[in-house]
């Protein structure tokens, strides 16, 4: 599994940063702002950010970060990658929606994690299940072929 591991995380390595259009100042002040966010408690910029988010999404189906606040509330002051262990997605009172909620080992009850500071992303929703799944869903399959593919040659 650490192939793979390696494998996801080269892959989110690779994916590509946004580009920002903009007028030439306007792009300058938005990229320098995006080098100096804080991510992910220990790191800098949103590219570190990007490369856990989409690493996550492949890995485990789904993606979920906290955009953290400055005291007053006014403009952002890091964004959290939550690790998709700890989240669930939980039906919500009008049985449609769902609730982010976070489980904490020092909570007794999950934590409903404000929706308007979330950003989730899933990768291939199937059927009515929101999790997502994962890119090693089919590993079994491909592992099996692999395995036929080698002992033949």
């Amino acid at each position: 599994m650490p192939t793979i591991h390696a494998a996801i995380i080269k892959t989110s390595e690779f994916i590509a940063t946004p580009e920002i259009e903009a007028e030439p100042d306007t792009k300058t002040e938005i990229e320098a702002w995006l080098a100096g966010l804080r991510v992910n408690r220990l790191q800098t910029g949103w590219k570190n950010w990007l490369t856990t988010w989409s690493g996550n999404c492949s890995e485990f189906g789904r993606a979920h970060t906290e955009i953290i606040l400055t005291a007053d509330g006014k403009d952002v002051y890091a964004l959290s990658e939550l690790h998709p262990a700890t989240i669930s997605l939980r039906p919500s009172t009008d049985r449609y929606s769902v609730e982010v909620v976070q489980f904490n080992a020092l909570a007794a009850q999950p934590i409903v994690l404000n929706p308007l500071l979330m950003l989730n992303a899933v990768h291939n929703v199937q059927g009515d299940d929101p999790n997502g799944t994962s890119l090693l869903w089919g590993m079994p399959f491909v592992a099996e072929i692999i395995v036929k593919i080698t002992r033949n040659l």
